[in-house]
């Protein structure tokens, strides 16, 4: 585990070099001053479980290679510059309990989320996300506590059970 205690003031990029630690399984990096993109070699942390990068300034696209992080269970990516579509492998995130995309610029369709059983809180608001929601997006977990999706370009009717599922 890393655990860099917040607000502690770091400056720079994320580490590359912390793909190179395939036994690392919590990353807590949030509230500090980290710039720049987070990088592909990331994936290499295969046992990562929780990735909180949460309140930095960091930008460019997320790299695919995140997308075979199949342990992640609690992400959190808010409230940086991020851009682009989120990896297509979030559908494969089976252990996903908590992910929090909120606040960034990030843009494309949202995914689907049928395949995440353990899914309680999904929030992807504030973003530039588009398309209609995904039928799958609302079947992710009968656990599903809380969802955000205001405040992007969604388009079209929502999916059947919507109602009965979030009264």
């Amino acid at each position: 585990s890393l655990r860099v205690s917040r607000q502690a003031g770091l400056r720079g990029g994320v580490p590359a070099g912390l793909g190179e630690l395939p036994a690392l399984d919590y990353l807590d990096l949030s509230r500090n001053a980290l710039d720049g993109s987070v990088p592909a070699e990331l994936a290499g942390a295969a046992a990562l479980t929780t990735l909180f990068l949460q309140k930095n300034s960091l930008v460019g696209t997320l790299p695919p290679a995140l997308g075979a992080l199949g342990a992640l269970q609690d992400v959190d990516l808010s409230e940086n510059s991020f851009s682009g579509p989120l990896p297509g492998g979030v559908g494969n995130w089976t252990s996903a309990q908590s992910l929090n995309f909120d606040s960034n610029g990030l843009t494309g369709p949202l995914p689907a989320l049928d395949a995440l059983p353990a899914l309680t809180i999904a929030r992807f608001a504030s973003n530039g996300f588009s398309g209609p929601l995904p039928g799958g997006f609302l079947v992710a977990s009968a656990a599903m506590t809380n969802m955000q999706v205001s405040f992007n370009r969604l388009s079209g009717p929502l999916p059947a059970g919507f109602a009965t599922r979030f009264p």
